[in-house]
């Protein structure tokens, strides 16, 4: 998901996100999900407002995808005991079939481990709710309309119940009319702080292919 320049990032996040306020929430309703078999998506992280992460990602399937990332800025923040953000460093991530290969900045092999928890029946929306810590996608909360890349959307919200280090964290979907996911969102909030991840996904069940490194350019762990 990562390299995308300043001005992609600015650009995410000023005008692909153009809430709706002429139709009332208690008018809408979310179209059930339909699945999403391939994609690709863009997302940035920002904190309080500040963007210091972007990636790219590129979704063969559920379990077949390439992902890469930049730091922009040079920070450790208040989170999981200190999260780290190194300004111009980037990540390489494959992911192929249960198996994960990894690699950074100017590294041209790739590090590799066995995902335990590989099971070939995830789904892409599957992915999407775990990683926003969703049981059930449908239970949440109409708030309103958005337009997301061109697209009217319904936006889904999620105020989860666990309480994180004092904060709060608060997930969006935004479905459009067909129930495709066309962007999810996450953040956590405290009084002073504003840690969110916004990802906008395109070219939706699309042919999209991703290979496995050569065997020789990887070093087993």
């Amino acid at each position: 998901m990562r390299v995308m320049w300043k001005v992609i990032v600015a650009a995410v996040l000023s005008a692909t996100f153009v809430v709706g306020s002429a139709t009332p929430a208690s008018a809408q309703s979310a179209p059930a999900l339909q699945a999403i078999n391939s994609a690709r998506d863009r997302s940035v992280t920002t904190l309080n407002g500040t963007p210091v992460g972007v990636c790219e990602t590129r979704w063969e399937s559920a379990n077949r995808y390439h992902q890469t990332c930049r730091d922009l800025v040079t920070a450790t923040l208040p989170l999981q005991g200190g999260l780290t953000y190194v300004a111009g460093n980037t990540y390489d991530f494959i992911y192929y079939d249960g198996t994960v290969y990894f690699r950074e900045n100017a590294e041209t092999r790739w590090d590799v481990t066995n995902d335990p928890t590989y099971s070939p029946d995830d789904t892409i929306l599957s992915l999407v709710a775990g990683s926003l810590g969703l049981g059930a996608p449908n239970t949440g909360t109409v708030v309103g309309t958005a337009t997301v890349a061109g697209v009217q959307t319904v936006q889904l919200q999620f105020w989860l119940n666990d309480l994180i280090d004092g904060g709060r964290v608060v997930a969006d979907l935004f479905i459009d009319q067909n129930g495709l996911v066309r962007s999810y969102a996450s953040s956590y909030r405290t009084d002073n702080l504003n840690y969110q991840t916004i990802v906008t996904l395109q070219d939706l069940n699309t042919p999209i292919t991703i290979a496995a490194p050569d065997a020789q350019s990887v070093n087993w762990k």
